[in-house]
């Protein structure tokens, strides 16, 4: 089965995978380094034992620790990180609501 995979700053991968393989055998196909990245699988976070299926799209996103984001002196834990990755986009992650906007606009 094919799955593809994204990485940002990088070119997006498809591997072929044997039917009942996982995340981490999809990757390892790939040859995507994953030091210093959090999983998704689809957009939800996978891990690596996670089962992947015909046409699943596996996401590396680079993980975002510590830090104050602000707006007007406003504190936003957890805010709203997208990226662009050969076209799709990526929610990473993101409050449901930061000052009345929704994380999934």
């Amino acid at each position: 089965m094919k799955i593809r995979l994204l990485k940002l700053g990088h070119a997006a991968k498809e591997v072929e995978v044997p039917a009942g393989a996982t995340v981490e055998e999809a990757i390892r196909a790939s040859l995507m380094e994953t030091n210093g990245y959090s999983i998704t699988c689809n957009g939800t976070g996978a891990m690596l034992s996670s089962p992947v299926h015909e046409g699943d799209v596996i996401a590396l996103v680079p993980k975002v620790e510590g830090g104050r984001f602000g707006v007007q002196g406003h504190y936003l834990p957890g805010a709203c990180q997208r990226m662009f990755a050969d076209g799709d986009m990526i929610l990473a992650a993101g409050n449901d609501d930061i000052e009345g906007m929704s994380a999934r606009n």
